[in-house]
């Protein structure tokens, strides 16, 4: 039996020798390939100038909206103010036509109902600016966050 344990042994040998040597590892291949990978890898972790082009652009762009986003928010506030004064002037307005004796002298009368038209197209007109207004800085608050 010591013979063929020999035998199959010797032959277990032959086998992991082939098997070693059916799997060769080329050393060029490998390193060319480490060294691309390493040159990706370097390429990959450093910004191109496009990447830098691309972020400076976009610092540049965030601050041109967060500045027009300002100006919207103040015109936002002008308009706000302005409505509240024209609806302080609408309601007065409405209380002076809302009293009877107003009926009694024509000319008031005729200058109270045309000083309220006015008053209610430009509290249209101003809630109208105040909804573009609106919409503008949302879009803007959107577009700063994203």
């Amino acid at each position: 039996m010591g013979g063929m344990e020999r035998e199959a042994g010797s032959k277990r040998q032959a086998t992991s020798c082939k098997e070693t040597k059916a799997k060769p590892t080329p050393k060029t291949e490998s390193t060319k390939s480490g060294q691309s990978a390493a040159n990706e890898s370097v390429k990959l972790s450093q910004p191109s100038k496009s990447a830098a082009t691309n972020s400076v652009k976009s610092v540049f762009d965030k601050s041109a909206i967060q500045k027009e986003l300002q100006k919207q928010q103040k015109q936002f506030q002008q308009i706000e103010n302005k409505l509240a004064e024209l609806n302080k002037q609408k309601s007065e307005l409405e209380a002076k036509l809302a009293d009877p004796a107003i009926y009694s002298n024509g000319d008031e009368f005729k200058k109270t109902e045309a000083a309220y038209k006015k008053i209610t197209q430009d509290v249209n007109a101003a809630n109208a600016q105040y909804e573009e207004v609106f919409e503008k800085v949302m879009k803007l608050e959107q577009e700063l966050s994203s």
